[in-house]
Parts: C-alpha cells; sequence; structure tokens
C-alpha cells in the first residue's frame, strides 16, 4: 500500500469551486480520500434537510411517541451539565415566582 497524493484542489460538486482539500471532509471510501462536497455546502445542505423535516409539529409528535428515548437523553444531558440544570431550575423557579407575584387582572 503506497502514499497516494492528494490532488491541490478539488472541485465541489455543489458550488463547482476549486478549492484545497483541507475545506473537504475526509472520506476513506473516496478514491481522493474526500467527500465530493465542500465543508460549507455540506453544512447547508444539512440545515436544510434538518428545517425540512424538523417541524414544530413533527417534532411534539416524535416526543410523544419516543417517550422512552425523550426520558433517557434528558437524563445523559442531565448527568452531563448537571450546573446548567441547576441554572435552568433556578431560572424557572425565578420566573414562576415572578408571575405568581403579578396581580391577575
Amino acid at each position: 500500500m503506497g502514499y497516494q497524493q492528494l490532488p491541490l484542489f478539488i472541485i465541489c460538486m455543489d458550488c463547482q469551486r476549486a478549492k484545497p482539500p483541507d475545506d473537504f471532509v475526509k472520506d476513506r471510501g473516496k478514491p481522493s480520500g474526500r467527500r465530493g462536497r465542500c465543508k460549507v455546502c455540506q453544512a447547508a445542505l444539512d440545515m436544510q434537510r434538518q428545517r425540512k423535516h424538523s417541524t414544530p409539529e413533527e417534532q411534539r409528535a416524535w416526543k410523544a411517541a419516543h417517550p422512552d428515548k425523550v426520558r433517557e437523553y434528558q437524563q445523559r444531558w442531565n448527568a452531563k451539565h448537571p450546573e446548567r440544570r441547576k441554572e435552568i431550575q433556578r431560572n424557572n423557579a425565578a420566573r414562576r415566582k415572578a408571575k405568581q407575584a403579578q396581580p391577575e387582572e
């Protein structure tokens, strides 16, 4: 197995611009060792896909259909971010207290 030299430039399949190999994600399965889409175009495509398949209604439906996965994720997040969790709890408590103190009209 010999060392394969990277090309000086790769042309992005989306924007059609010649860019250095470092602007492309590594991919061992490709002959050039890089993906065909540059990082900028790939990020734009990922955001577009996420927006298309992630409306608030779809998110609520998914959460309702997968309560075990939601609970597992929340437990992992809480364990990983204990200080942030405490901060959120304090902010929520202060918000509830302020809301209760407001006279109803």
